[in-house]
């Protein structure tokens, strides 16, 4: 079975869900994944068709004989962590700023390092070929939240001193699950926008455009009501 050549870019995966991406297609990705690691953290963002790619992954690992960690829905900043610090192979199940019809893959060494094009053209070849069904070793699956420890591993960075007045913008994506509740927890004063997960991405653009990160009139009489200046943030979906 050939692939679509056109999905396979220049560094990731990304397709149109149920046309040119379909959970069959996740399945041959992870079978010619577990060719290359023994076990593998799988993670996703929050749109509709995350979920059964996040699964078909899973499957074509396990059934080729790699184990899978599934780290659930989180930003992307978590898959890079976990590959960074348990130095697993990691994929990471988003199509960043496209609309939400649209999803992908990207893919990382153990310790974090985006594959490479080259890499990208092996793996479209040897997942459109013929596939090992096989084990040779014991193979394990994991449902496994690392939220929180991603959050204490981010607590534990520098931050500037002193209040803050920090307005973000999560886009309805996965940052919704982790950033505002953070920040706050590390004593800034947030005004949260676009906080609520939207799988659909109904509210806003799917960009973080000047435009489509303008502030509404509720967050924006609150922000000028506070009393210092600070950062704005606006995220992609990821």
């Amino acid at each position: 079975m050939s692939l679509p050549r056109h999905i396979f870019r220049a560094y990731d995966i990304r397709g149109i869900y149920g046309k040119d991406l379909t959970p069959e297609v996740f399945l041959r990705v992870g079978a010619a994944l577990a060719k290359w690691s023994d076990r593998f953290c799988v993670c996703s963002d929050t749109r509709l068709s995350s979920p059964p790619l996040r699964l078909a992954l899973s499957a074509g690992l396990l059934g080729a004989g790699a184990s899978v960690m599934d780290a659930g829905e989180g930003p992307i900043g978590l898959a890079i962590y976990l590959s960074k610090h348990l130095k697993y192979s990691a994929g990471y199940i988003t199509a960043s700023h496209l609309p939400y019809e649209w999803n992908g893959l990207k893919l990382y060494y153990p310790g974090g390092e985006p594959i490479s094009l080259d890499k990208l053209n092996e793996l479209w070849r040897q997942a459109s070929g013929e596939l090992s069904w096989g084990l040779s070793r014991e193979v394990r699956y994991e449902r496994v939240s690392y939220l929180e420890s991603y959050a204490e591993f981010l607590r534990g960075l520098p931050k500037e001193s002193g209040e803050l007045r920090v307005v973000v913008d999560c886009g309805n994506g996965a940052t919704s699950l982790i950033v505002p509740k953070l920040l706050r927890e590390l004593g800034y004063q947030v005004v949260a926008v676009n906080c609520d997960v939207d799988p659909m991405f109904s509210v806003r653009g799917s960009e973080p455009t000047p435009e489509a990160t303008s502030l509404p009139r509720g967050p924006r009489s609150e922000a000028r009501r506070r009393p210092r200046s600070g950062l704005r943030r606006g995220w992609r979906r990821g």
